[in-house]
């Protein structure tokens, strides 16, 4: 079935190289598949790259009396690309009285097809965050206190969100970039050993 739906479009996918495999543009797919059983269909957009990051940490630690030091931590990781996924099969939005768009109207290439599902390469994350470090080293314990004050940003936290698109809004999904759902601004952690007589 696959490949007639693209014979249908004139792509000959048996005799394509590997390294040039045809591809669909979306109406072409919404055509040519419209005589299959899946009504939800999902295609990657041609021009997907996997992501990139830029992360870089700098710190500074400081020496309070032989026993105790203090450090300061800064944390950037910046990813651009991060895969997103959009409906491409909706028609013109009605605006409410709120000005929200509601898209309520028939889907342009229905009833074959329901929800259609691109995933694109077009979110981002971004996470900033200073640690603070305590160390005490006594002869008997061992003391690490830790607070972490972050800011962590992005478009799409949904971890299924290949398959659920999650948004308010497909005509503006910037304005979902905004603190991430795993966004922890405060952090505190602290680890203490203790030597006990005897050895323990």
């Amino acid at each position: 079935a696959i490949q007639n739906a693209f014979q249908s479009v004139g792509k000959n996918l048996t005799n394509a190289p590997l390294a040039n495999l045809p591809a669909f543009e979306p109406s072409q797919g919404f055509a040519s598949f419209a005589s299959l059983a899946n009504l939800a269909p999902s295609y990657i957009d041609p021009n997907f790259r996997n992501p990139r990051a830029l992360q870089w940490q700098g710190g500074v630690e400081r020496q309070i009396t032989r026993s105790v030091t203090l450090s300061e931590d800064f944390s950037y990781v910046n990813t651009a690309g991060v895969a997103r996924s959009r409906d491409t099969n909706l028609g013109r939005p009605v605006v409410d009285s709120t000005g929200r768009n509601i898209y309520s109207n028939p889907r342009p290439f229905g009833p074959v097809f329901g929800r259609a599902t691109v995933t694109e390469a077009a979110g981002r994350s971004l996470y900033r965050g200073f640690t603070t470090t305590l160390k005490v080293r006594r002869s008997r314990y061992v003391m690490d206190l830790y607070y972490t004050r972050s800011w962590n940003y992005s478009y799409d936290d949904n971890e299924r969100g290949f398959t659920s698109p999650n948004y308010a809004d497909v005509n503006n999904v910037t304005s979902e970039y905004n603190y991430s759902n795993i966004d922890e601004p405060h952090q505190f952690r602290g680890t203490v050993n203790y030597s006990l007589p005897l050895g323990f």
